[in-house]
């Protein structure tokens, strides 16, 4: 049976070639899951859900939602 070290070794050896031969996010280089980190296409190309929105957070802050002021009187 193998040690914790070790396992984790093969494990991390496992996910890097899943990460080869499969999608990667384009911005932080995750391999992409549909279930567990869920997958985008934009135009920088597929990202993952928490990348996605931290890029649709950005541009929100850039460019707020703004309504006209109401007047009292």
């Amino acid at each position: 049976m193998p040690t914790i070290s070790e396992y984790l070794a093969q494990y991390k050896e496992r996910q890097m070639a899943k990460a080869q031969t499969g999608k990667v996010c384009a911005i932080c280089g995750r391999l992409l899951q549909e279930t567990i980190t869920g997958s985008r296409s934009t135009d920088d190309g597929s990202v993952c859900s928490d990348c996605y929105y931290d890029q649709v957070g950005d541009v929100i802050e850039q460019h707020p939602i703004v309504s006209a002021r109401a007047i009292r009187g």
